[in-house]
């Protein structure tokens, strides 16, 4: 019975959410803005300065975190933010070796 309830009130893992969103497309932008602060977190300690809505990097982050989200697979045994924040880092570094080419 204790089980039951622990089920019933135990709040779902990040893995699980991301897979209702895989494959219902359910709420995909509320959980894109609830995770907003990582997404800028990731994209900081890369750029090692604080990020804001109006900075191309920060674009860059939001669509690698959908990309993240479309891509996860939990067979793979990562953790979704461990697999979003990789993305996340390898974009905007692959952004600034690009731009600072130019």
């Amino acid at each position: 019975m204790l089980s039951l309830v622990m089920k019933i009130l135990r709040k779902p893992k990040i893995e699980d959410i991301v897979c209702n969103i895989q494959n219902n497309g359910e709420d995909k932008e509320a959980f894109i803005v609830q995770y907003q602060p990582f997404i800028r977190k990731s994209i900081s300690s890369v750029c090692r300065r604080y990020i804001t809505e109006q900075d191309d990097e920060y674009s860059i982050g939001l669509f690698a975190f959908n990309e993240a989200i479309e891509q996860y697979s939990y067979k793979k045994g990562k953790s979704f933010l461990a697999f979003a924040d990789l993305l996340i880092k390898r974009d905007v570094i692959d952004y600034i070796r690009k731009e600072s080419k130019h």
